[in-house]
């Protein structure tokens, strides 16, 4: 009985410790752009490039709004935004494969760096702005529910990073 219950005990830290490190280790960072003074869903700004710093003005990721909803799209340095795999996975399982190992590997690059944003520039064709500060939003993995075989509960935990920009409208004239 008792080696039943420290066996117990023992799956259940390890359980809980790999929901703890895929939390750590694996994330999110949705990035929204507006032009200030524009109804909310009008006002943002397509194919504009964003590059995310730290405290001392280095580049820590890019990342590109989409043409045609406003979110930001982030580019991994070395397998891209993921998009092109996003729009195989819906026609064939190799399609799917490819866009969980995409996925995977920007989820294990954003925690590397997310933490450290602290300015962030944003270039279109008709507007280079300077640096601005801003402040990222973080959520913390809900590590300890991951394991829970529910559908509205379980699944892998991830920690949340957002990031909403608002550009000055006088500054990107024609943006929107």
């Amino acid at each position: 009985m008792k080696r039943f219950f420290v066996l117990s005990v023992l799956i259940a830290l390890v359980v809980l410790g790999y929901g703890y490190w895929h939390g750590a280790t694996h994330a999110a960072f949705s990035i929204s752009v507006q032009v200030s003074g524009s109804a909310v869903g009008q006002g943002f700004v397509p194919g504009a490039e964003i590059i995310l710093r730290d405290a001392a003005g280095l580049e820590l990721a890019r990342g590109r709004t989409d043409t045609h909803y406003n979110f930001v799209r982030l580019v991994h340095p070395l397998v891209g935004d993921c998009f092109a795999a996003e729009q195989a996975a819906v026609g064939s399982s190799a399609g799917l494969n490819a866009w969980q190992r995409c996925f995977e590997q920007q989820a294990r690059w954003i925690p590397r760096w997310a933490d450290r944003v602290h300015s962030v520039s944003l270039n279109t064709p008709s507007c280079d702005g300077p640096a601005v500060p801003v402040r990222v939003r973080k959520y913390a993995a809900d590590w300890l529910l991951w394991w829970v075989p529910l559908p509205h509960v379980g699944g892998k935990p991830y920690t949340y990073y957002s990031l909403s920009l608002k550009v000055p409208e006088n500054r990107c004239a024609g943006a929107g």
